[in-house]
């Protein structure tokens, strides 16, 4: 076959957006076939949209129970104690936690919207079972939209800080106190981003060092600035110049700007902080009625805390898939639970093969 195009740059780039367009579409296929699009309110929430303990406990444990008998099925190394504590308390807070982004951003109630939530909330940093870390990122400015990413562990400690209408720190252990105290600067000074290779004290003791010595310069400058004007003043007044001549003040006035204009710019923008204030404030009540039991919340939120600094982060987003394909295939969710009627299943998949394969041949005709 004559060869009648270039692999250059430009067919890279469809290559590229094709393969990535249907690797979409096989996504959207293995989401529909795993019953991971179904949302989770149905098995958490009674009819007037309250999570209620007792439903939630059950989903839980029938999540937990149904890992264990993959587990138990699959592979030899059962879940500890402590892990299955620790996923015990991660599913409650996912489940029932609102997605929070600040104070002023109106955030949406329900976190784990869908079964695939759960899985996907699983990539978090390891480096954050580090104490240190771990405080030190979970106290970052909350009003930073160029922060690094963010994950669960953040939007778990707002959405504590909104429900119980406490600080972080309440909630410390004494060591965890004494490494808070010693952070402390960072917070302070709106520090949100980590250096590279460096270690986390030692940044603090740089970047304190480098905000005194840019304080002594701003400080040198404004000093140098004030010298300069009254040499300038001085010069002025030997040569006779008058600052209050008229043309001076007639620049001063057209250059002046409305003051109604300027009043009613500030009162449109207080309007709109206002009410974006109370859009987001009422979603937060909204949610802190929605999840029933702020007690709750808040015992299984230390919980969570007190496992995770020594809970296996390696094999969690593993075993998160397999607790979500075995709970919607024992709940019948799963169209891989389906029995003699997957035909019907199988059927539509072939049907698509097939439908690909007689378009790309007419395309080919066509061309």
């Amino acid at each position: 076959m004559k060869n009648t195009r270039k692999y250059d740059k430009n067919a890279i780039n469809i290559v590229e957006f094709r393969k990535h367009n249907l690797e979409t579409e096989f996504d959207r296929i293995r989401r529909i076939m795993s019953g991971y699009f179904e949302f989770v309110y149905p098995f958490i929430e009674n009819k007037k949209g309250v999570i209620e303990s007792e439903r939630i406990d059950s989903v839980i444990t029938d999540m937990l129970d149904a890992l264990d008998r993959y587990i138990d099925t699959c592979r030899e190394k059962k879940l500890s104690k402590d892990q299955r504590e620790w996923y015990r308390s991660y599913l409650y807070c996912v489940l029932v936690s609102p997605d929070v982004y600040t104070e002023w951003l109106a955030p949406e109630y329900g976190y784990a919207r869908k079964f695939e939530d759960i899985i996907e909330l699983t990539d978090i940093d390891p480096v954050l079972q580090d104490p240190y870390e771990f405080i030190w990122y979970e106290n970052h400015s909350w009003e930073d939209e160029d922060d690094t990413q963010r994950d669960i562990l953040f939007y778990m400690a707002h959405s504590y800080r909104c429900l119980m209408d406490k600080e972080l720190n309440e909630i410390y252990t004494n060591r965890e106190k004494s490494i808070y105290k010693k952070l402390a600067p960072s917070f302070e000074w709106g520090y949100n981003r980590r250096r590279p290779g460096m270690d986390l004290l030692t940044q603090i003791d740089v970047e304190k060092a480098e905000a005194e010595e840019q304080a002594e310069a701003e400080e040198e400058e404004h000093v140098s600035r004030i010298r300069m004007e009254d040499e300038i003043s001085e010069s002025d007044d030997y040569l006779g110049y008058n600052p209050d001549s008229e043309s001076q003040l007639l620049y001063e006035e057209e250059n002046e700007p409305d003051p109604e204009i300027m009043l009613q710019i500030m009162e449109e923008q207080e309007k709109e902080d206002q009410h974006r204030f109370e859009v987001a404030m009422g979603t937060i009540t909204k949610w802190c009625s929605h999840i029933g039991d702020k007690e709750r919340f808040e015992q299984e939120y230390k919980n969570f805390r007190k496992y995770f600094f020594k809970a296996d982060l390696s094999r969690m987003k593993e075993d998160m898939t397999h607790l979500v394909d075995a709970f919607l295939y024992e709940s019948g969710i799963s169209a891989y639970s389906i029995d003699k009627n997957y035909g019907l299943v199988n059927k539509a998949i072939n049907s698509a093969e097939a439908s690909i394969k007689s378009a790309v041949f007419r395309a080919r005709v066509l061309k």
